[in-house]
């Protein structure tokens, strides 16, 4: 019995060897920072082929000041699953002369990395707004077993803290933690699947939770009515922090893909002028793919995923900008997550 025992754990710690050593291996494969090997790769890894070289991946209109939902992979530079859940934020701004109200809610994580968030505000000198109020701060009682990856508790990232003049607002440095607010045993946070699991049967076998979202509201004052009216989607750099290969990496929306506002993680930018996404800004009311769900693909003129309805599809959009902008009103409504049953 001992025996059988003995030799069951070296197999399992085998197994768990070989595991490491690939995700080591892949996490530390040069090919992701080589442009030539890097576009094969992700090209290969992308579920819609034949992608516009030229998609912005918005069909927001720039001047809007419509409420926006931020859907994230956080696998960048690497391939993922193309979910779109991983972190989802929405952003609703308001605009009353020189005073800008930012409503942010954190709906979704689908993830078991530690996630931060910020948003940048492009154009907007961070000299020329100054904080109010803040309600419902996301870091509030951050344990210690949570990485500092915003290393500021400023709600506006003073000089020291930002790569930009550009006005940027801390959100969170750990979205299990805002949304879910929960430790293991070990006092560890609790890294669950928050809001983004389906109720097959197979899903349900995924550690998941249901909740809230959670939600802050920052009162901004602005030097000018002008500078308050560039508070639009043009301009709204949502993005989110994560670890990669032993440094942090932004994930940012296809406008400001290249751009790095907190941390310097890219040697050559150019490398990365490519029209991959591990980001989508959509309106509000977008309803996000389930856990391991692809948001939509496209082989062969075979049409997939969450949003795979022919003339409607996430595919077709992702081939032509031009096509089917619509498709985020086409949802398979068992690939997505219900709407309401997190709010």
């Amino acid at each position: 019995m001992i025996r059988s025992f003995v030799f069951m754990c070296s197999r399992l710690v085998a197994r768990i060897s070989v595991g490491a050593a690939l995700i080591f291996v892949a996490a530390c494969d040069d090919d992701y920072f080589d442009k030539s090997h890097y576009e094969e790769i992700i090209g290969r890894a992308f579920p819609v082929e034949n992608v516009a070289r030229e998609h912005r991946w918005t069909i927001v209109d720039s001047a809007s000041a419509e409420p926006l939902r931020y859907c994230f992979e956080d696998n960048f530079p690497q391939e993922g699953d193309y979910d779109f859940n991983d972190c989802v934020l929405t952003v609703s701004p308001t605009v009353d002369g020189r005073t800008v109200t930012l409503r942010v809610s954190l709906d979704a994580v689908g993830t078991v990395k530690q996630i931060a968030a910020a948003i940048r505000v492009k154009g907007v000198r961070a000299d020329d707004v100054m904080p109010v109020a803040v309600e419902g701060d996301f870091d509030t009682d951050r344990p210690q077993a949570s990485f500092r990856i915003i290393d500021t508790d400023a709600v506006l990232l003073p000089p020291s803290h930002r790569r930009t003049d550009d006005l940027v607002v801390r959100l969170f440095n750990d979205a299990h933690w805002s949304i879910g607010r929960t430790l293991e045993r070990d006092g560890s946070v609790r890294r669950h699947m928050y809001n983004t699991v389906g109720t097959s049967a197979t899903d349900s076998r995924i550690p998941h939770s249901t909740v809230r979202p959670a939600v802050a509201v920052y009162t901004l004052r602005c030097s000018t009515e002008a500078v308050a009216a560039a508070f639009v989607a043009g301009n709204m750099d949502v993005f989110i922090i994560e670890n990669f290969n032993g440094t942090y990496m932004e994930v940012h929306t296809r406008m400001f893909k290249t751009d790095e506002v907190i941390y310097h993680y890219i040697a050559s930018p150019s490398d990365y002028d490519d029209p991959y996404i591990w980001a989508l800004q959509l309106p509000a009311e977008f309803l996000y793919p389930t856990e391991g769900t692809a948001i939509g693909t496209g082989r062969n003129g075979v049409f997939s995923g969450a949003y795979h309805t022919p003339g409607h599809s996430f595919a077709e959009w992702a081939a032509d900008p031009v096509r089917a902008t619509d498709w985020w009103q086409y949802p398979s409504k068992q690939m997505v997550y219900p709407s309401g049953r997190n709010r």
